[in-house]
């Protein structure tokens, strides 16, 4: 009995061991990273690995968001492994999916994959629940040999598994023996074990890079500023601005040249190409322009066009801004009763909402996105340039 004992401390002392067996030799994935997004990309999930296994969470809200993934695969083993080129992620509508890789992971060495995901068709709003639509998708990319055979690299695992059910099988025989039915048990033992064998290696015989993708399409609301006082603007500036309702005058500074011809603008609205979901943070910024000095007299060449001298410039003008939240409809953005409550800002300068429905705030300070576009009116308070 004692000797039954022995033997069955040392199959427990195996079983402990053979993680380590199993470590030996494997190929799996050393590190993900973010490699580049667009501005409205949202990672909802930072990417995780186990093995050879990804997973990925994002969030768009306009046709052409992207995200791409820098991903490093690491050998251990002694084979080099091919990535098949057929492999491709499921058939989306909405949603592409690519990778880039120089296809060969070589012996005891590092490659990388890129994986870029992209919004590649707009979604009908229809198609959104709760403003959202959702699509889980995967990719396999199977790794091959050089003669394009699927090969298990790690052999040191298989022998393990092999070694483990034998000494299985070795410790039934052994019990069995010690009972009546002595053959019958021993047999029927050898048998399950013997069987078992393939279906452990096959497990283990395919090497695949699995990747896991939740993408998110949600509606995205933009935040423009009205800037009221003097914007001096090259015409090549001219298309980062809404200039609807802007006042505009051509304007020179020094002399009059191509070279030193500007717009000097009133009631320009910087145009945000950030879009955000209903309830994230938003950061009301100060903001950075180039202006007129208010001391400046121009000479006046004609009806729309004006001279100022060099030192007029303000370059790079920065100001503590106090922007007010009013009469936005005007300038086709809407205001809800709801808003103030909504946007919660920690503190305002002067709040007159309740009675007459505007408000004014600091910057820099945080609020909550509405669900709709929404418009600052801006002007300095201390020039700090």
């Amino acid at each position: 009995m004692k000797k039954i004992n022995y033997l069955i401390f040392a199959l427990l002392l195996s079983f402990i061991f053979v993680p380590n067996v199993f470590a030996k030799g494997n190929v799996e994935i050393k590190s993900i990273e973010l490699d580049s997004k667009s501005d409205n990309t949202v990672v909802k999930k930072d990417p995780t690995f186990n093995g050879l296994e990804t997973n990925f969470g994002l969030a768009f809200k306009t046709k052409g968001d992207y995200a791409k993934y820098k991903i490093v695969i690491k050998n251990d083993t002694n084979t080099d492994y091919k990535i098949t080129e057929d492999t491709s992620f499921n058939a989306s509508e909405y949603i592409t999916y690519k990778y880039n890789t120089d296809s060969l992971v070589k012996a005891k060495d590092e490659t990388t994959v890129y994986v870029t995901i992209t919004y590649s068709k707009e979604i009908a709003s229809s198609l959104l629940v709760d403003g959202k639509y959702t699509e889980n998708n995967k990719a396999i990319v199977q790794l091959i040999d050089k003669d394009g055979k699927v090969v298990n690299p790690k052999t040191n695992t298989t022998n393990a598994i092999i070694l483990v059910t034998l000494l299985i099988v070795s410790l039934v025989i052994v019990l069995s023996l010690k009972k009546k039915n002595k053959f019958k048990y021993s047999t029927l033992a050898l048998i399950i074990g013997i069987a078992s064998i393939p279906t452990f290696v096959s497990a283990v015989e395919s090497l695949k890079l699995t990747m896991n993708v939740n993408v998110e399409i949600e509606k995205g609301y933009r935040v423009d500023y009205l800037i009221r006082y003097p914007l001096l603007l090259k015409d090549s500036e001219m298309d980062s601005y809404d200039m609807r309702y802007a006042d505009c005058r051509t304007t020179y500074v020094g002399s009059v040249s191509n070279e030193n011809k500007y717009n000097i603008c009133m009631h320009a609205i910087i145009k945000n190409s950030r879009l955000y979901a209903p309830g994230e943070q938003v950061q009301l910024p100060k903001i950075t322009v180039k202006s007129i000095s208010f001391d400046s007299q121009p000479t006046q060449i004609n009806e729309n066009t004006y001279l100022f001298e060099d030192d007029s410039i303000v370059e790079k003008d920065i100001y503590n801004y106090l922007y007010s939240y009013e009469m936005s409809e005007d300038y086709g953005y809407p205001i809800l009763e709801s808003d103030k409550t909504t946007m919660n800002f920690r503190t305002y300068d002067y709040d007159n909402w309740d009675e007459d429905g505007y408000f004014y705030v600091d910057a820099p300070q945080t609020f909550t996105m509405p669900s709709h576009d929404i418009l600052f009116m801006g002007a300095p308070t201390t020039h700090i340039g």
